[in-house]
């Protein structure tokens, strides 16, 4: 089950040209939660809809953006 953010999802947000803080309120999430997620300290529900969200914006496709390996949390990044 794929139940993590993807690597994919991390690479796209840190390599975008846009700040993350604006991506994150163009997808309705708060920069903080963001931030949070990308660095480990919290951990969003499997298939939440704001992944997705952003993921769209970032043109990746809803089953690119979660992963059954992690992301960039709990190691580089």
């Amino acid at each position: 089950m794929a139940d993590k953010i993807s690597r994919a999802f991390f690479e796209r947000i840190k390599l975008s040209d846009e700040p993350a803080y604006r991506l994150a309120w163009k997808a309705d999430i708060h920069p903080v939660l963001l931030s949070k997620w990308m660095h480990g300290y919290e951990k969003p529900k499997p298939d939440d809809p704001r992944i997705t969200k952003l993921g769209k914006l970032l043109g990746l496709r809803a089953e690119e953006c979660f992963s059954s390996e992690e992301g960039f949390p709990n190691g580089e990044g």
